[in-house]
């Protein structure tokens, strides 16, 4: 069997092993990213939204704060959304993005084949190919990109800049007529990351075609081949530019990456770029989210250990650049460096680092290290072809690579599973991470541990002190725990971290309602919306409340704004029927309560008038329940939590006193009375 059908046969039995280690990835739930831009996003939920994906960067998420210019991921989510049959499970946004990996392998190995077929043909090098791709498929630091759909911007992000790499290099008529442009701006419309594809291809026609390496690029007598190459990727940079325009112009000013400044970000990259060089060779301790911070200052170990990393790697290429036969590490190193820029210098986000953003850096850094390992073997050919036990040792290292990785991504896609199963992995590999403890706390919270949640929130206070997610949730578990004024009081801390969020207004919001507080909720409620205009959710809530207190008018322009996101959205177009009828929970009541007045519906419409704030309806109408049955405790109740609400604290001792004389168990007339006698105690 020659080396071209023995390396077919190994390509299909490695995807039947790719297939095997990710298995058990398929129903893993979202995570992150995945509950704003898909979960909650109203603008997925229809394909006729295709036109706004291109022309609307706030489809991408109802966060203002996390609204960039990325059409093509949000026209996949409303595609897999479509075929999905909507959120019923995640199989088919997992099916999806494991396709488009598996596309991403295959053009690897023809892109890896031909830069190492320019270096020196050999015959081996098919099969140093496809182990790199190997490697690269089951390499546990990859996992996260494929565990995690939103993360499907670098992968889908990537193939395509490999592809054009592809076109480019294999097809006469792409280089002729810049068809190989096309995946490059696809590759931008997925994910900026996509622009260094520019940089990439001009080191690969220095190296490669015009033969020169990196010292040659200082050299007068070769000023011919730099400025040959220079004109070859014009159209490519030019290109490059009015797609960064584009990404510029169309992203949303609320977009807000983090707090960090840019020094202190770009000073704590160096360490970071090495830690990532060595999760290559060692991922262990992989996090879904670190617990790092950034530097301080460029006077910390770290720091000067980084830069030293980045000068050593740099010297290696330069070196590695003057001979043909090792120019693969040399653009295998430049190809890590250049794919790290966009996320790891000049634009801080709040996390200094991720195991996702070397998805697309480990394609160059693959090919670098594999190439090593070929001109490592090939000096010992003689003994390798000669020597039977030379062949088995590297089989035993192909294996043991492969397996260790397999066996390591097999796991962390059990870490994937679920919300749980993540976030108590980060806690134990990032204790330091606040956002970890607090989203472990919300998967304890979910299933009614709220003791628990609520002890890993106020670990990560003194970690995030500022992050107004958190205090929601402190509300959330509080109120849960009947803790109301620590809940509220953490609600407008919230607030206070938040003032240009949506969330802490809308859950407070929510919060209030649960409380019969309608009346107190609605101010919030619009501001939820005027910060947060795609999240659906507020603008439910407070169209409930508009159609409660009759304020048909402002219904009307809610349900009317909300069907401009979605024009099927079945709650708007209820709404808006009810705004047309002009009949509220509340004008109904009180029509039911003149024709056929009940003990029962006058206790009911009373409820709605002090949700309202109207106190005086509220006394007047439970004393007409009152004379209708006179041992209603529940009547004498909504009068006392009246007269509190109006400062008359001896009229409801009074009402919560007959109230408890009729009920004497009754709790909540049993606080409303405390309520009574403190303020009373106070004057």
């Amino acid at each position: 069997m020659n080396h071209k059908k023995l390396t077919a046969l190994l390509a299909f039995i490695a995807l039947f092993f790719i297939i095997i280690v990710y298995s058990n990835h398929f129903y893993n739930s979202f995570h992150f990213d995945d509950n704003h831009t898909i979960e909650n996003n109203p603008s997925i939920r229809t394909l006729t939204n295709f036109s706004k994906f291109f022309t609307d960067a706030r489809t991408l998420t109802p966060h203002p704060e996390n609204q960039v210019y990325r059409p093509l991921i949000t026209l996949s989510y409303a595609i897999d959304y479509k075929i999905n049959g909507g959120l019923k499970d995640t199989f088919w946004f997992h099916i999806s993005n494991f396709f488009w990996f598996l596309m991403l392998l295959l053009v690897m190995f023809f892109f890896y084949l031909k830069v190492f077929n320019k270096a020196i043909e050999h015959r081996w090098n098919y099969f140093i190919a496809l182990f790199a791709v190997c490697w690269f498929a089951t390499h546990a630091a990859i996992a996260e990109t494929v565990n995690y759909i939103c993360a499907r911007s670098d992968s889908y992000s990537t193939f395509f800049v490999v592809l054009a790499f592809v076109m480019y290099v294999f097809w006469k008529p792409a280089r002729k007529f810049y068809l190989y442009l096309i995946p490059f701006i696809l590759s931008v419309l997925l994910k900026p990351t996509g622009l260094m594809f520019a940089p990439i291809l001009l080191v690969y026609i220095l190296l490669f075609e015009k033969e020169m390496s990196f010292f040659d690029v200082f050299k007068a007598k070769r000023f011919n081949d730099l400025k040959s190459a220079l004109l070859i990727v014009m159209p490519v940079f030019v290109l490059a530019a009015l797609l960064y325009y584009l990404q510029a112009k169309m992203t949303p000013s609320t977009f807000m990456p983090s707090n960090l400044s840019v020094y202190n970000y770009m000073i704590s990259q160096p360490f970071v770029w090495l830690y990532y060089f060595k999760s290559f060779f060692l991922p262990n301790q992989l996090s879904a989210d670190y617990d790092w911070v950034a530097l301080t200052s460029i006077l910390n170990w770290r720091f000067f250990v980084g830069i030293f990393f980045v000068i050593v790697m740099l010297i290696i290429s330069f070196i590695t650049s003057k001979k043909k036969s090792t120019r693969p590490i040399a653009f295998g190193i430049m190809w890590f460096f250049l794919a790290l820029i966009p996320s790891s210098t000049i634009v801080p986000f709040a996390e200094i680092l991720n195991d996702h953003r070397v998805f697309y850096p480990y394609v160059g850094l693959m090919l670098s290290v594999c190439w090593s390992i070929f001109l490592l073997l090939k000096y010992y050919e003689d003994e390798i072809r000669t020597q039977f036990v030379f062949s088995m040792l590297i089989v035993v290292y192909v294996f043991f690579i492969l397996g260790a990785n397999a066996w390591a991504t097999h796991k962390r896609n059990k870490v994937w599973k679920t919300e749980e199963s993540l976030w108590f992995d980060v806690t134990e590999k990032s204790p330091g991470n606040g956002r970890g403890l607090m989203n472990y706390g919300l998967s304890q919270m979910a299933i009614g541990k709220y003791d628990v949640a609520l002890k890993y929130f106020e670990r990560a206070v003194p970690l995030t002190p500022n992050y107004s997610s958190l205090y929601v949730n402190l509300g959330i578990v509080k109120g849960a725990l009947g803790r109301n004024i620590e809940a509220e009081n953490d609600f407008r801390k919230a607030i206070d971290c938040g003032k240009n969020e949506q969330a802490p207004y809308y859950f407070f919001g929510n919060y209030l309602v649960g409380k019969n507080k309608p009346a107190e909720a609605l101010p919030y409620l619009e501001i939820a919306v005027a910060n947060g205009p795609s999240f659906l959710s507020s603008r439910y809530l407070l169209m409930q409340l508009y159609n409660e207190f009759g304020m048909f008018d402002k219904l009307a322009e809610q349900a009317n704004q909300t069907l401009l996101i979605d024009p099927n959205d079945q709650t708007a177009l209820r709404y808006l029927n009810a705004s047309k009828s002009k009949q509220s929970p509340t004008i109904a009541l009180e029509e039911e309560a003149n024709k056929k007045p009940t003990p029962e519906g006058l206790l009911n419409l009373s409820l709605k008038y002090y949700q309202q704030l109207d106190y005086e309806k509220c006394i007047e109408t439970s004393e007409k329940a009152l004379q209708l049955k006179p041992d209603y405790a529940e009547a004498y109740n909504n009068i006392c939590a009246s007269y509190n609400s109006l400062g008359q604290y001896l009229k409801a001792k009074k009402a919560c006193e007959n109230a408890l004389r009729l009920k004497p168990d009754y709790e909540l007339a049993k606080n409303n009375l405390n309520l009574s006698i403190t303020k009373l105690n106070k004057k």
